[in-house]
């Protein structure tokens, strides 16, 4: 899990969400994200 919640990754993976998608969708994915990464942390 650890390569999935690296910050470099996480910005990589924004960043070809946010050129697939409109900018609305871009943020709910963003949120999505967010949403994910503490998820993973309270697995932790």
């Amino acid at each position: 899990m650890g390569t999935l919640t690296n910050s470099r990754s996480y910005e990589q993976i924004l960043k070809i969400v946010g050129t697939l998608t409109n900018s609305r969708s871009y943020r709910q994915t963003l949120k999505l994200w967010e949403l994910l990464q503490i998820g993973f942390k309270n697995l932790e």
